[in-house]
């Protein structure tokens, strides 16, 4: 499960896939064109020292200019931890690769900025996974590159949000849930500049989220009273005022930056370890998903096809004629395949930890709940439909894929 969506021109953007698009215009593509002039025998690791860069780029962009979240940084190394096992087993061709869980502001900070050559054990590299999540403006997202995953802030409160709720129902498709889903697309339509972000700097209103020495960062979520009238619209439930402000609200443990509110009728002393167990199931499917990206090395694939399909075109048609076919061919046929083949190979991943079909349903039911609030965006129509989704996972339970009659595209 992935998700895409603008964030900020500080960023260029998280692109869920692998890699952020090129800016289409008239003028050529710039690693397109030092690819010109590599042996086409040499072509295959250059592409992957250079995405490799740019997976080094977009985690130091982050530290720079971001807030780190550490909220989640125990679960999610439990998780990797049991995950990385299986990689090899699932991934054959991808030996001894490890995943490392930032949990702390890393070594490398050099005159006021992060530097990739300068993180040490935190920096991405050919055997070496790096995840991190970071509080990003209206955003809910994760973006897979070549070797690193980087999870926005706000995704994971919604999990956890959508979790609490499970551990009550013990089920989904609900008020809440859909609330939820309303409330995630609105905050994706609006910006810290259009009068909605509060000017809290973090230290001011969490707990966990760590801000880069001396910078002023600011709250990048929307207003208190926003969040309140949203829920408030959609629901028609009265809310607990407090249960706006954190996420565990009777120990008050975990920050609330976007301004969730606890489900009603959550009790934390008897529903904390159901809840817990729930977000840990929804968040594993979600990592296999993106790590099956990586593995799969679709960043890299996108690459050499865009490039091979450019250089086709270019001998047929104009450049602005040949870069709207790309876009298309990145949209659609790239994008559909390379979702299909990350769900399959991240269902697979997931039933060798012990996940459920099930567990994987939930998280796309989910997604598909944002998606149909937010139906202008176009940039999560490239996902297959939730009931392909939810197909694909269950052919992969049921033992019904044979994965050496998959096209391999490595």
């Amino acid at each position: 499960m992935t998700y895409r969506t603008y964030i900020s021109s500080i960023l260029f953007l998280f692109y869920s896939e692998s890699l952020s698009l090129p800016v289409f215009s008239d003028d050529p593509f710039p690693i397109y064109e030092r690819m010109r002039n590599v042996p086409e025998d040499k072509r295959a690791n250059f592409v992957k020292n250079s995405i490799l860069e740019h997976s080094k780029s977009a985690l130091v962009r982050s530290l720079n200019n971001y807030a780190l979240d550490v909220r989640y940084s125990d679960t999610m190394r439990y998780i990797c931890s049991k995950i990385e096992p299986h990689i090899p087993k699932v991934f054959p061709q991808r030996k001894m690769i490890t995943i490392k869980v930032i949990d702390e502001l890393p070594q490398g900070y050099v005159r006021g900025r992060y530097d990739a050559e300068k993180l040490a054990e935190d920096t991405p590299n050919h055997s070496r996974l790096v995840v991190s999540s970071f509080a990003v403006n209206q955003n809910y997202n994760m973006y897979a590159a070549y070797r690193v995953i980087i999870i926005d802030s706000l995704m994971l409160d919604t999990i956890y949000r959508a979790s609490q709720y499970k551990a009550i129902k013990n089920g989904y498709g609900n008020p809440y849930e859909q609330a939820l889903g309303s409330y995630v697309a609105s905050l994706r339509r609006r910006g810290v500049n259009d009068g909605y972000a509060n000017s809290n700097s973090f230290n001011d209103v969490s707990m966990g989220l760590l801000v880069q020495p001396g910078q002023n960062v600011f709250n990048p979520f929307v207003n208190f009273q926003f969040s309140y009238n949203i829920f408030s619209d959609f629901t028609n439930i009265s809310w607990n005022l407090r249960s706006f402000h954190s996420i565990d609200i009777d120990n008050e443990k975990l920050a609330n930056p976007a301004h969730i509110p606890l489900p009603g009728n959550y009790n934390y002393n008897y529903m904390a370890a159901r809840s817990q167990s729930y977000f840990e199931k929804m968040l594993t499917a979600v990592l296999c998903h993106e790590i099956s990206h990586s593995m799969l090395e679709h960043s890299r694939i996108r690459i050499e096809k865009t490039f091979s399909l450019k250089k086709r075109l270019d001998k047929l048609m104009t450049a602005s004629e040949a870069n709207a076919e790309v876009r298309r061919f990145l949209n659609t046929n790239l994008s559909d395949e390379q979702e299909r083949e990350a769900d399959i190979y991240g269902a697979k991943l997931g039933k060798s930890v012990g996940l459920r079909a099930q567990d994987f349903e939930e998280s796309f039911w989910l997604l598909n709940v944002i998606e149909k609030s937010d139906s202008n965006n176009v940039t999560v129509k490239s996902h297959p439909n939730y009931k392909e989704r939810r197909s694909l996972v269950e052919h992969v339970f049921m033992d019904e894929v044979n994965f050496n009659d998959l096209q391999r595209l490595y």
